[in-house]
């Protein structure tokens, strides 16, 4: 057996053992987040929900200690990358901020470097080998993977969020605006409404300073007079209300009213 098989038969055996010690390793790394005071989103996640894509993750770190050709080697590098960016996603998704993410691939990296030191103490010879190095850089890897690729999400989707926001805001502002000029023509016709109102009273009383005006027409005039004023009072007072309503100083009371009536008036 030459050295490159013999290598080779080392690090099956390693991705072997550390296959066979999956479930202690996720357990491990969830008692190291627990046990972080700095984390509190764990907390509220189940098992399952909390393991998430790792166990994907380190299946394709088995992939990749297990290869022998870099078209499998790259293979399980994208899958590693794949699955760290779905559990970036699954973090954002549950609330977590980015340091939180960084320290729970921190605690990964911990727990899997020490599988590999016990493996290594219980393995005479092994340490000597190049198949420890090829181990830790694959472990290497494997971690700047996750911490990039959920550094990575978390930005794309950040871009994404900033982006609603300003749509948000700028729909906002388009409403204000809109707002805004529906006040102001809300306002001019007011002012015209009341001009007109002000040209019939001065017209009506520049009829009853006639002198040889037909007391019939006087009378009209008066009554018109009174309905002239009567409207002109509601206006203003309407205005007034309107004018403590924009500033603060009142609250709507929304009734139903008789439209036909008002029209007709």
């Amino acid at each position: 057996m030459n050295n490159g098989q013999q290598i080779n038969e080392q690090i099956d055996t390693l991705a072997d053992h550390l296959l066979g010690r999956r479930d202690s390793i996720l357990k491990n790394w969830r008692h190291a987040v627990d046990e972080d005071p700095a984390l509190t989103s764990a907390s509220t996640l189940a098992r399952k929900e909390f393991y998430d894509h790792i166990p994907a993750v380190l299946d394709a770190f088995d992939q990749m200690l297990r290869a022998r050709y870099l078209s499998e080697k790259a293979e399980a590098a994208q899958e590693q990358k794949e699955q760290a960016a779905e559990h970036g996603l699954h973090r954002w998704h549950h609330g977590y901020n980015q340091r939180d993410v960084m320290r729970e691939w921190s605690h990964l990296h911990i727990v899997l470097v020490n599988e590999l030191e016990n493996y290594s103490e219980l393995s005479p010879g092994i340490e000597s080998s190049s198949a420890m190095s090829i181990a830790r850089r694959a472990l290497a890897e494997l971690c700047s993977n996750g911490v990039n690729e959920s550094a990575m999400r978390y930005a794309e989707l950040q871009q994404v969020e900033a982006a609603a926001r300003i749509q948000d805001l700028e729909q906002a502002l388009e409403s204000l605006s809109e707002l805004d000029r529906k006040r102001v023509e809300t306002w001019r016709r007011a002012v015209h409404d009341v001009r007109g109102s002000f040209g019939v009273i001065k017209n009506i009383a520049d009829q009853l300073h006639v002198e040889d005006a037909d007391e019939v027409l006087k009378t009209e005039f008066l009554t018109l007079l009174q309905k002239s004023v009567s409207s002109l009072h509601g206006l203003l007072n309407n205005l007034l209300v309107l004018s403590r309503l924009e500033a603060g100083q009142e609250q709507r009371d929304v009734q139903p009213i008789d439209a036909a009536l008002i029209l007709k008036e």
